[in-house]
């Protein structure tokens, strides 16, 4: 039985231009045939307007250039080359460099059908900085904040005589949500009780009312309510919502029943209508930059649209059939998962088992640092004030390099030496070799998630029939993760997304599958927007979306069981189990969203990539695959340079026959990738560029082998990335019942009745100590009349130790039963 399930539809990722415009630029040796290619190429309109989306200022100096207005500077010729290059290479969306489009699997003759057409679609939005300014802005008004909805914020709780919640402080793009508190009075416990008995929402005129009933003026009722707002207390329903409507639309609904006079709602009206329009790029935005002056006329306008682009496809098709081997070949590489330890979340689950054994406690108690645990680099450090807490400490120890477990190193430097034997040649992993990881590893289904993805490119080669997949990874916490941010694009992949989720649901039926809503900051606000995918959804920032059912933070409680963290809803009785459908890194993120996001993989976290290791320093480091997959492209490492060589060219051919590099290759930085080609002189240029400010890592060009299966009607092959939706198959352990609740005492300080000692000691001595030394201790308390009950526990958390407990008769007695345990352990003590 097959393991994996492949989703019916698929997301192709391809780059503006064919694959022979930068193959084609980069044969060009000469600096005026370079230049003139470049003229030719960027007189293209589709070009021009990806490239001032990119860089207004930028495409403004090339535009001179092109109308002979203007001459040329190495540099700006070095920039438009790499642009061109980006334009024809690379799969990954960025503006309108590189696009996307809906394709399905199904039964079908033909295997591969993917055919382009003329037809893409720029599709505008304005930038979220921009938006969160215009909502800044309109704020201030009160003739629109006072006749708004607000909303209290969703993390706030009660801790003794204080309220504590997660502020969003800004700085530019920038943002971090830091926790704070504010002092218990009567009239903030009346004004947030209110807000619990109508939904967490009110309107700003009831507020007012219900302050001028208690015996506020309308002065100071104002007041109160205003300094709320400005204390991230309660937000107004401007706030941008990350899921269901899109923030323009959202924003201009709202408008239209507040803004009577039209004052911010006809300019941003004008605004969408724009963003809709049929007219060039550059025409769109010249236009709305007027309209945006007079609503934020201090703002930095320079990046004010992003864009997607919607590939135009004729055909967007591929066979199941085609796929099988691919597959199944996926489900064989399982063994070679990266084990990477949650570590936060770990250290977390062995300090809850400690403190809280196993009681259900609140989310909010077990993250609080001062109550609580605490989560991440916010473990139990800031600084409290009167009123305000400071911010969390961010630094984070470093820690020790992973390379996963020594069976899979023992694997890769095995593969290694046999590939340097044979002279780098590219190294193919066998069946036998995943099997003898899988034994030793002894690799489980726990590792999969109910449904995640796999990313690469999908590639034909001219000796063998079946296709191949260069694989980035197989990962995700769910299958939308890379997929959602594209929904709006094409309703048809919006449904798919939502017939995903609803399928990934039923797989959990005594479960909640909860969506985490939160806005981190700006910079993420333009790629985390996502369609209403679940049905219900954890709120960690102020929204008033009603199309779901929204789970209160308060209303969130842990327990362990099985030495797995089970999070529950009080409400509906069920575990809930968090989703974050995106793409964004949360790593930095307040500890509630990162606590919740790293809650995704307990116990199935999956990132199946090929992992070099302890030898990934090496200068040269072989191609790896494994049948139709291949999981690692040849790469070189080339140290960094003190200065720039006197005879550049041949600098760069001495590296190359000692490496035994190709001419045309990719020069990798982080996720960035530029084709190159070591026998241009512009490419040997950049190249010592980047060498005399830091090593640098050359990839394998995957083309230079095999053919992109994505082409134009007139033959032209297209660069491609495919996204494919996998749902695993696998039981799923989800009938679970919250502990019972007892109203037994269960803190005993130093001093009561209760005293209990942990005896730490090996599995032989626990065995010896229970049958030799216990005992006499029991024998000796009793003599003195000192106990009125007694037990014993063996733990193995965090290490493995002896639990003693006693109930003493008289409490003033714990110093003799110390005293006791100190004498007859002494022997035990001294000998380690």
């Amino acid at each position: 039985m097959s393991l994996f399930h492949l989703s019916d539809y698929f997301l192709l990722r391809t780059p503006l231009l064919p694959a022979a415009s930068a193959v084609d630029l980069l044969t060009i040796t000469e600096r005026h045939e370079i230049e003139e290619k470049l003229r030719h190429l960027f007189q293209n309109e589709q070009l021009k307007e990806a490239l001032f989306l990119a860089s207004p200022a930028f495409s403004a100096e090339v535009q001179k250039w092109l109308e002979y207005k203007k001459e040329s500077s190495s540099k700006m010729i070095a920039s438009l080359l790499k642009y061109a290059i980006r334009m024809s290479t690379r799969s990954t969306p960025f503006g309108l460099f590189a696009g996307v489009s809906f394709g399905n699997i199904a039964v079908s003759e033909k295997k591969v059908s993917l055919i382009r057409s003329n037809a893409n679609q720029a599709v505008l939005k304005l930038d979220t900085t921009i938006l969160t300014k215009i909502i800044e802005q309109i704020s201030k008004d009160k003739r629109i904040y006072s006749q708004l909805y607000y909303r209290l914020n969703p993390t706030l709780y009660l801790d003794g005589k204080y309220y504590k919640y997660y502020q969003k402080v800004t700085n530019g793009k920038k943002g971090q949500h830091i926790l704070k508190r504010i002092r218990l009075t009567p009239v903030l416990d009346r004004v947030i009780q209110y807000f619990e008995h109508n939904k967490k929402t009110s309107h700003y005129q009831s507020l007012i009312d219900l302050l001028q009933g208690l015996g506020a003026s309308i002065t100071h009722a104002a007041l109160f309510v205003n300094n709320l707002i400005s204390l991230g207390i309660i937000s107004s329903e401007l706030q941008p919502n990350v899921i269901g409507r899109g923030y323009l639309d959202s924003l201009i609904t709202t408008l239209e029943r507040v803004d009577k006079e039209g004052n911010y709602l006809n300019p941003l009206l004008t605004i969408r209508k724009w963003l809709h329009s049929s007219q060039s790029v550059i025409e769109i935005r010249t236009a709305i930059l007027k309209l945006l002056q007079p609503l934020a006329p201090d703002l930095d306008m320079t990046n004010s649209l992003q864009g997607d682009l919607l590939i135009g496809m004729d055909e967007n098709n591929l066979s199941d059939t085609a796929l099988d081997h691919i597959r199944d070949q996926f489900q064989d590489l399982l063994p070679l998962c990266n084990q990477a330890k949650l570590t936060d979340f770990d250290r977390f689950r062995a300090a809850f088992s400690v403190k809280y054994e196993d009681r259900m406690v609140p989310l909010t108690t077990a993250l609080d640092p001062d109550i609580g645990i605490g989560y991440g680099r916010q473990e139990g450090v800031y600084n409290i004030t009167d009123e305000i807490l400071g911010e969390v400490n961010n630094i984070t120890p470093a820690g020790e390099k992973k390379y996963g477990d020594h069976h899979y190193q023992d694997l890769v430097i095995e593969k290694f030496v046999e590939s340097v034997k044979n002279q780098f040649t590219e190294i193919q992993l066998t069946s036998k070799d995943l099997d003898h990881i899988a034994k030793q590893r002894k690799q489980t289904v726990n590792t999969i998630p109910s449904s995640c993805y796999a990313i690469g490119n999908l590639l034909r080669s001219s000796c063998q029939e079946n296709l191949f997949f260069n694989l980035v990874t197989i990962g995700g916490s769910s299958s939308g993760n890379l997929i959602s941010r594209f929904a709006h694009l094409d309703e048809k992949l919006n449904n798919k997304l939502k017939e995903s989720a609803d399928t990934e649901q039923q797989q959990f039926p005594n479960a909640i599958l909860a969506e985490i809503c939160h806005y981190p900051d700006n910079n993420a606000g333009n790629i985390i927007y996502r369609p209403a995918l679940r049905k219900a959804t954890i709120c960690l920032s102020p929204t008033i979306d009603k199309e779901q059912e929204q789970i209160d933070v308060n209303d969130l409680y842990l327990f362990i069981k099985d030495q797995r963290l089970i999070l529950w809803s009080r409400k509906f009785n069920k575990m809930v189990i968090p989703r974050l459908t995106t793409a964004h890194n949360f790593e930095q993120g307040m500890n509630i969203y990162k606590f919740l996001a790293d809650f995704q993989f307990q116990n199935n976290r999956l990132d199946l990539s090929w992992n070099w290791g302890i030898m990934k320093e090496q200068p040269r480091l072989p191609r790896i695959s494994y049948k139709n997959i291949i999981l690692s492209r040849a790469q070189w490492r080339i140290q960094k340079i003190a200065k720039y060589p006197s005879t550049p060219q041949a600098f760069i051919k001495n590296i190359q026959a000692e490496l035994a590099i190709p001419a045309m290759v990719i020069i990798s930085s982080g996720d960035n990738e530029l084709l190159i080609n070591l026998d241009n002189p512009f490419c040997i240029e950049i190249v010592l560029d980047h060498m005399c400010k830091r090593e640098i890592i050359l990839t394998e060009y995957i083309l230079n082998d095999y053919s992109s299966v994505a082409c134009d009607k007139d033959g032209h092959i297209f660069a491609n990335e495919i996204i494919i939706p996998i749902e695993s198959q696998q039981e799923t352990f989800t009938n679970e019942s919250a502990p019972q609740e007892s109203n037994l005492k269960r803190c005993f300080p130093l001093g009561s009745e209760w005293l209990y000692a942990k005896i730490y000691c090996g599995l032989h001595v626990a065995d010896t100590l229970l049958k030799e030394i216990f005992p006499l201790i029991v024998a000796t308390l009793n003599q003195q009349d000192v106990l009125k009950k007694w037990f014993f526990i063996r733990y193995n958390d965090p290490s493995p130790h002896i639990r003693f407990r006693v109930e003493l008769s008289d409490p003033s007695q714990y110093y003799f039963v110390i005293s006791t345990l100190n004498t007859l352990l002494e022997q035990f003590i001294k000998d380690g």
